[in-house]
């Protein structure tokens, strides 16, 4: 995680990542998004104050069913989310238009290619639900 929140500019930053349950993760969704829907994965921000970036929550029920479903590997499904959440978490949001959205997968993109350098990028479907 270092390396990808250094890619990001926040050398000495620290998130904290969870993993939880479908169901925890559509009750946060619920309470602080009001979408009463499970998600694969949540940031929360806590602005750029002490260092602390913020939380990265990832439904491990999610990766699970996605791995299996597209005979991917549970850590290539975890990175590509984690990469969602921390672009997320470093102010960009593709929910605000499509430009914005190209502009976030440019560089989730570049991140995930900085890690994939010898082995082909995972294309993962839903990961913009």
């Amino acid at each position: 995680m270092r390396f990808l929140l250094n890619g990001l500019g926040f050398d000495g930053f620290e998130v904290s990542l969870l993993f939880v349950s479908e169901n925890t993760i559509k009750g946060l969704n619920t309470i602080h998004k009001k979408k009463a829907v499970p998600t694969n994965v949540l940031s929360f921000s806590y602005g750029f104050d002490f260092f602390l970036l913020g939380d990265v929550v990832i439904n491990i029920d999610w990766v699970n069913k996605r791995a299996f479903k597209e005979g991917l590997d549970q850590l290539d499904v975890i990175i590509r989310l984690l990469v969602h959440g921390l672009v997320h978490l470093a102010g960009y949001d593709h929910e605000k238009g499509t430009y914005r959205a190209l502009v976030m997968e440019a560089l989730e993109k570049r991140l995930l290619l900085s890690i994939y350098t010898n082995k082909q990028l995972p294309s993962i479907n839903g990961i913009f639900e």
